[in-house]
């Protein structure tokens, strides 16, 4: 009977871990993360931003540092994750590339109030960012 028992236990037990791990690994894939963590890069030494607006088409270059500072901290203070759905954007408000003080591009995205395409997956924005947004259609209307 003590053989039968512990038997018993040993598999209760592993099955116990086995759903603990897979529990973790689910709740990882749920959590939002940062702007670095989500997308494995990191929006820094950004000398000029490139935006297309997605209602005009007309294309902007941001320069000035306060403005680029501005947009930047925004996205880099957000939480993100992937979006569970394989939605495609039927539009947007703008493309946004981020270019560093050696002109390179470093980053690039699509944007509405939202949510983040790129790479052609959908990323879920936590926060509100309809402020940065305003910020930056108030750049480009003036």
């Amino acid at each position: 009977m003590d053989v039968k028992r512990s038997s018993i236990v040993l598999i209760f037990f592993f099955c116990g871990i086995i759903l603990l791990i897979y529990g973790v690994k689910y709740a990882s894939k749920r959590q939002y993360r940062s702007f670095s963590d989500t997308f494995k890069t990191e929006l820094t030494n950004i000398s000029r931003i490139n935006i297309q607006d997605g209602n005009t088409g007309e294309e902007y270059v941001i320069n000035g540092i306060e403005d680029i500072e501005k947009i930047v901290n925004a996205f880099n203070k957000a939480e993100y994750k992937k979006n569970p759905k394989k939605e495609i954007a039927a539009g947007f408000t703008y493309y946004i590339i981020f270019f560093d003080k050696n002109d390179l591009k470093v980053f690039d995205f699509v944007v509405t109030k939202r949510t983040i395409y790129t790479d052609k997956t959908s990323y879920i924005i936590k926060n509100d960012i309809s402020e940065v947004l305003d910020f930056i259609k108030n750049l480009i209307d003036e």
